[in-house]
């Protein structure tokens, strides 16, 4: 039935994109702010456009998971001001992959650091590079400058977030080639490989990966890698945040299928 129901998602949006009414309509959501969630002190979640970005307060300042549809940022500075925060203070933007509706906003913030998975450098920079499924489509919805990424990550290893503190970057190649799950103050940020939905994670949309069976692989392995590591919720950039202390079991659960 999953499998119906993400055809039947993907044919009404290249149904409303070949009518000439998507680009419209999309464009007039992707600045929509809606109220900041507060997940937990310190991390606020913003959605725009469908698609979930972050924004944590450090010990350095803020840093941003995903700058979201909006070149303008209006859902970045709605998050920021719910941390008490402004863009200057925005020392690193982590992007999960290189889609447009989570890389739009890079611009936002040029003081920030940016941060990607080195397979999604050249998505980042040009629609071209967007060539599976409805993804192609999703990108000339959303036209955008090249986001400047200062830093290709190209495996599993820690950045520095200033104050002392860290982000732990891992790679988890399948939905793009640069996917890319960061672990920050115990929250692992997954974007879109995969999503948080009644109360468990669920595979990204096929349609839109660019591997779909690399993607499971990736967030099985994923979740065996973190088995004895302490995480607490996972963050998805569609459906949001699962409870604190849950992650583990979600990880899991999900991988467990996966096989």
């Amino acid at each position: 039935m999953r499998f119906f129901g993400q055809a039947l998602v993907g044919l009404l949006l290249a149904a409303v994109v070949g009518a000439g009414g998507g680009a419209v309509y999309l464009a007039s959501r992707r600045g929509t702010v809606t109220r900041p969630l507060l997940v937990e002190p310190g991390l606020v979640a913003e959605k725009g456009a469908g698609a979930f970005l972050y924004a944590i307060r450090t010990a350095g300042g803020a840093v941003l998971v995903d700058a979201g549809a909006d070149a303008k940022g209006r859902p970045i500075d709605a998050a920021l001001r719910a941390l008490g925060a402004t863009r200057v203070e925005v020392t690193d933007l982590l992007l999960t992959h290189g889609h447009t509706d989570h890389t739009a906003g890079a611009a936002a913030v040029p003081n920030a650091r940016v941060h990607a998975g080195q397979g999604d450098v050249g998505m980042a920079a040009t629609a071209d590079g967007e060539r599976r499924g409805l993804a192609p489509l999703l990108a000339r919805l959303w036209p955008h400058g090249a986001p400047r990424i200062d830093d290709a990550i190209a495996g599993e290893r820690r950045i520095a977030l200033g104050g002392g503190e860290e982000a732990r970057a891992l790679p988890v190649p399948g939905h793009s080639r640069g996917s890319t799950a960061y672990l920050v103050h115990g929250v692992l940020f997954v974007g879109d490989v995969v999503s948080y939905e009644e109360g468990r994670l669920v595979e990204a949309p096929r349609l839109l990966s660019d591997d779909p069976d690399r993607n499971l692989r990736s967030v099985a392995a994923l979740a065996e890698e973190l088995s004895g590591v302490p995480v607490r919720r996972v963050c998805a950039g569609h459906g949001g945040c699962s409870p604190d202390g849950s992650a583990r079991e979600l990880l899991a659960r999900f991988a467990a299928g996966a096989r």
